[in-house]
This record gives structure tokens, sequence and C-alpha cells, in this order.
């Protein structure tokens, strides 16, 4: 199971690979290309400085260093990659340094609090960084290099206002949000099966009902409140299952039996699942008035949301006023951000998230299947590469910028001599009783599908990816909550526990889940061998070499040298298939 690639001069065969230790006869030539095998007390010496080469007489072995567990994690560090990381870093943060001094000197002392927000961003960075290197989800890096920030040197951070830090926090979530509505393809809801909508509506639902009833009774919250809770709680991590996925598909475990494309489509779509629960329960929790004005509330945050994020989302598909990248990507941030500030200032509090999601969502559906017909206004023809464009901008504002500040921001909140430890074990019993109600409804759902029992418990094992939403959502009850109010405050410093800790305890489960327990529980693909492969492949793969060989000539063109090659790629596409079968 350990891993040795080598490029060799000649075929080896197990005798041969028996011989690349000294003693037994001296090694294979070639150069090795990439190992993790502990080797080195068998060597007498350290891997670096063993040279294969066609004489063994050129070998030179240095005293083995002694073996630890440290020395073991440097070498399996990837230098190169942390020198380009750390040059992008100090780069950015020496365009920050530059327009914050900049700023400074126009507007004066008013932008002071901007520097300490870089120095959270840049701390969160470095933390991030640091737990990257260890093998651990870097968001935890971030947050605890805030938290360490505010309890440790809390008077660095006194001069920075909450209004500041509100804006901050508003700003970042609404980037991530705006993510995750672009990802949302409507009409993939048509195409999944009954048990992939299962999957999306009951584990979720399933745990927010039972975290909002055990609340009730252990915090004695309103039952609005607790339910604002559960959904806060009980939302999945699309990005985190995203990344787990394409990892495992790259190592070839779980290609060909639909496991990836199901988790991460009902992913999507659990978490605006979330997203409708989340505005109808906080609506009802800080309306005025009495129950009737709290349910008319709750169902305005929800109107008033999807109604206003269809609409300027259908304003994106006038594509010839939107025809650059950067107007596209320019009017989304400013909709988005003016959607999730808006919305607070006329305290529909579930309304601004529910906006941004429809927005990216109705934008997305345009420029992907080109609904606009009428030429004047949008430019013909389909553009998913529209969508392709503004995720990876915001990919990068969400990478280099919001994240760090989001989590950072997230480690700062948590004051130490406001919680007590009755808040963390109850948050902790919310979490362990809400855990195997979402495993057994996530696997109970998947019964009538292709999967085997294996790949059933892996998809419920994954569904426990947490993160994302609980750090942009968790402080909300808190924002929203009076400051007069001490019992509200009370509850929302409960429910920002609650959401950190599910942070802490699930973002390694869900690494642990992927890394280990996947290539355990999928299968992995075989690679077919070269006798199974048709002689016809062979002879058309062939034709398609000469074709692709063949010097260009003056009357060529891109597009002839294109077809030729497709009618040969398509010559007897049947008889290849059916022999690849």
């Amino acid at each position: 199971g350990e891993l040795l690639r080598l490029e060799c001069e000649k075929p080896m065969s197990t005798s041969d690979l028996s011989r690349l230790l000294p003693g037994d006869g001296g090694p294979v030539p070639g150069r090795l290309v990439e190992t993790n095998l502990d080797m080195e007390a068998e060597a007498g010496g350290s891997m670096e400085e063993v040279i294969f080469a066609s004489e063994p007489e050129a070998l030179q072995f240095a005293p083995a260093a002694p073996r630890t567990y440290c020395g073991k994690l440097v070498r399996r560090v990837d230098w190169a990659e942390v020198r380009s990381n750390a040059r992008a870093y100090f780069n950015l943060l020496l365009i920050l340094a530059i327009a914050y001094l900049t700023i400074f000197c126009i507007f004066g002392e008013i932008s002071l609090p901007a520097l300490y927000l870089i120095l959270i961003w840049q701390a969160a960075h470095v933390g991030g960084f640091i737990f990257d290197m260890i093998r651990l989800p870097s968001i935890l890096g971030m947050m605890l290099v805030g938290f360490l920030l505010r309890n440790l040197m809390g008077p660095i951070l006194d001069p920075l206002p909450e209004s500041w830090v509100f804006a901050a926090r508003q700003a970042c979530a609404s980037i991530v949000v705006l993510r995750a509505g672009l990802e949302v393809e409507v009409t993939k809801l048509r195409q999944l099966g009954f048990s992939t909508i299962r999957l999306i509506f009951l584990p979720g639902i399933s745990e927010a009902f039972v975290i909002a009833l055990l609340a009730q009774q252990i915090f004695d919250m309103p039952i609005a409140l607790c339910f604002t809770l559960g959904f806060i709680m009980s939302a999945v991590g699309p990005a985190i299952i995203l990344s787990g996925m394409t990892d495992l598909t790259a190592k070839g475990f779980g290609v060909g039996t639909g496991v990836a494309a199901l988790l991460v489509a009902a992913s999507t779509f659990d978490d605006m699942v979330s997203v409708c629960g989340l505005s109808v329960s906080i609506g009802l929790a800080f309306a005025s008035g009495g129950t009737g004005a709290a349910i008319l509330h709750g169902l305005l945050n929800l109107v008033v949301g999807f109604a206003g994020g269809i609409f300027s989302g259908v304003l994106c598909w006038f594509t010839t006023f939107w025809n650059t990248p950067f107007k596209r990507i320019v009017f989304l941030v400013c909709v988005a951000q003016a959607a999730m500030f808006g919305m607070w200032r006329a305290e529909l509090y579930g309304a601004g998230p529910l906006w941004i999601v429809a927005l990216g969502m109705t934008a997305a559906y345009g420029w992907r299947y080109g609904t606009m017909k009428y030429e004047w206004l949008a430019q013909p023809g389909l553009h998913p590469e529209f969508v392709h464009s503004a995720d990876s901008v915001l990919a990068v504002v969400w990478e280099f910028g919001a994240k760090p500040l989001l989590f950072g921001i997230i480690g700062t909140s948590i004051y130490v001599s406001r919680i007590e430890a009755s808040y963390v074990s109850n948050s902790l019993a919310l979490a362990a009783a809400g855990l195997p109600v979402r495993l057994l409804i996530a696997f109970t759902s998947l019964f009538g599908t292709d999967l085997t029992i294996s790949e059933r418990c892996f998809s419920s094992c994954a569904w426990i990816s947490k993160a994302l939403f609980q750090a942009v959502f968790g402080s909300l009850p808190l924002q929203v909550a009076d400051k007069g109010d001490a019992q509200m405050q009370v509850f929302g410093q409960i429910i920002l526990t609650a959401s950190v800790l599910e942070i802490v305890i699930m973002a390694p489960l869900a690494s642990l889940v992927f890394h280990k327990l996947g290539p355990v529980l999928l299968r992995k693909a075989q690679a077919p061998k070269k006798t199974e492969v048709a002689p016809a492949l062979a002879a058309d793969s062939s034709a398609i070499m000469d074709l692709l060989s063949r010097p260009i000539r003056f009357e060529d063109t891109i597009f002839e040298r294109q077809q030729a090659i497709s009618n040969v790629a398509a010559k007897d596409s049947r008889r290849i298939l059916h022999n690849f079968d």
C-alpha cells in the first residue's frame, strides 16, 4: 500500500525491486521519481542521498538521521507549493499595505478599523497555511488564530468597532452564498431520481427537527429560535464534499458508480433547503407582534428573497449590456452586497441570503440555456462559459480574501469569559444527538438505488461534511438580537458556540471520511488490459496521430483538421464501444 514510482532504464520484475537496497546486489539503473517508503533504516542512509546509477559502486550513503514523526511530516511537505503560496501571500499583503496607506492618507483616523481587519486576515492566512502543511482543515487554523487574538491578546482588537466586524462578515458571507447560487442547476432537479430527492430533504430536515426539539428542552429557547439553530447545524458543506470526491475519483475510487455525482448534486440543493428553513425560522423568531404577524413576517422573508433574486437574475441575462466578464462580475457582486445589507436594514434578516441564492441560480440558468431570445438584449447562443468565468473570479476572491477574513472573525467572536461550561457540554450533546439521526436517514434514503451497501454507508458518512454554512450564519442570531435584551443575547451566544463546535468536530471527521474511509468502502476502477483493446481502436488512434503529426499547410484551417480527426474518431464507434463493454 505504499507509494514507490520509478523511471527505470529496463523493465523491472519483483526480483529487480528486491535489489533496490544495498547489500542485495546493488540497485536497478534508473532514477527515483516519487516515494513515501520509509527505507532509510534498511538502506543505512538518507533516501535523498541515494543515487540510482548504472554502476553500484557509484552509490554513496550517509548515516541515517533519527526517525521522528515531525521529520517524516516535514519531508512530505511540497516545498515548491509552499514557496509559491508564500510569494502570492506576500504580494497580496504588499498590495493591501499600499492600498491601506493610500486610504489612511485620504480619510485619516476614520479608516483605522480597517487596519485591525487586515491584521485578522493576515493572521488567519498564516494559521490556515500552517494547518494545511500538517494535513488538517485550514479553516480550523483560521478560527484558532482568531480565537487566540481575541482571548490572549484581547486589547489589540478592542478598538475594532462592532459595526465594522458586522459589515466584513456580511460582505464575506455574500460572496460564498453567491457562489452557491451559481453552482445550482435547476434543470438537474428533473434529472435526479427520487432517492436523490430524499437525500436532499430528509436527512437535513430530520436533524434540524431533532436538534430543535432537544434545544427547546435543554436551553428553554423560543421554538422558532430552536429551529434557527437546527437549520444552521444541519446544513452540509458542498465545497468539502466536492473537494473530497475530486481527490477520491482522481485515485480511481467511486468512478462509474454515480456516488460523486449524487453527493455533489444533492449537497448543493441541501443548502438551498437550509437557507429557506433558516429564513423562515429567523423571521418568526425576531418578528414583532403576535403569532400571526410572526408567521406573515417569515413568509415575507421567503417571498421577497426569491422574487428579488429572480428579478435581478433576469437582468443578468441582458448580455448585450454585460458583454465583458468584468461587467458581469461587478454587477453580480454589487447586487449581492446590496441585497445582503439592504434586507438587513429592512429587518428582513432571512431575505438577503435567499435573494443572493436566487440571483446566482437565475443568472446561471439564463447563461447556460440562452433563455433570453431577443438579440438586441442578449447575445445569441448558449454561454455556460459566463458561469465559469464568474465563478472562477469569485473563487479567487473567496480563497485569498473572504475565507480567511470570515473564519478569522468567527474565531474572534468567541469570548471565553462569556461562555459557560454548560454551553459547551449541551452543544456537544446536540451535535451527538443529531449525528446518528442524519447517518440513519441518509442511509435509508439511498434504498432503491444501484449503490452497494458499502457505497451507501460511505454516502451517509460523507453527509456529515459541515463547516461553511455554520460559519456564515452561526453568528446571525447574535447580530439580530437586541443589545438591550440580555436573554436574547445569551441565546445568540449559545447558537454561535454550537455552530463553532459543529465546525471543529465535523470538519476533521469529514476529512477522515474522505481520506481514510473512502478508499475502503468505494470500489476502485480497474484499468483495461492491453489485450482487451479492440484492434479497430488502435487503427483509428494511429490514424488520428497521423493527422495530428501531419505538417500544417498554408491552405489548412484548424476547423478542417478538427473535422478530419472527428470523422476518423467517429468511424465504427458502435463496434469499438461494444468491444470495450
